[in-house]
């Protein structure tokens, strides 16, 4: 069984970490958090890194973790590598406004996607790719799913 180390906040909330992890954010917290430029503190990235490891148990064995300020900044970096203007990409319905936002005004088209409880709906989206490939249009080169 995992250790837990519990520790209160001025709100009265507690705040869990497991016990191996809580020493390494100790050691680095007033250092990592501080503005540090375009790359991340290397002790950041390696409490994130060691943090994935011990509690998320990935499968995989080649990955990498890419702080960044948030989603938007990440789907920008996304669409910045994978799209040219004039590319287009799938979204579903009800996307966020602030991930649109991001795509258009770098020239890249959006196509719009019906959407049940569960996502985009699958025949929904066989029978779009099929109307793009069938026109002789570029297949899209990204699928935005929330």
């Amino acid at each position: 069984m995992e250790k837990f180390s519990a520790k209160k906040n001025s709100k009265s909330e507690t705040n869990c970490r497991p016990a191996e992890t809580t020493s390494i954010f100790n050691s680095c917290r007033g250092y990592c958090f501080a503005i540090s430029g375009p790359q991340s503190p290397a002790q950041l990235v390696d409490f994130l890194v060691e943090h994935t490891k011990k509690i998320h148990s990935s499968p995989h064995n080649d990955w990498e973790i890419i702080p960044t300020v948030g989603s938007t900044q990440s789907w920008d970096s996304c669409i910045r590598v994978f799209c040219d203007p004039g590319d287009t990409i799938l979204v579903e319905k009800y996307a966020f406004t602030s991930a649109m936002k991001t795509a258009v005004p770098k020239g890249v088209i959006t196509l719009t996607m019906e959407i049940d409880y569960s996502g985009i709906i699958p025949e929904m989206l066989e029978e779009k790719l099929a109307k793009i490939k069938s026109s002789g249009a570029k297949l899209p080169k990204l699928i935005y799913t929330v």
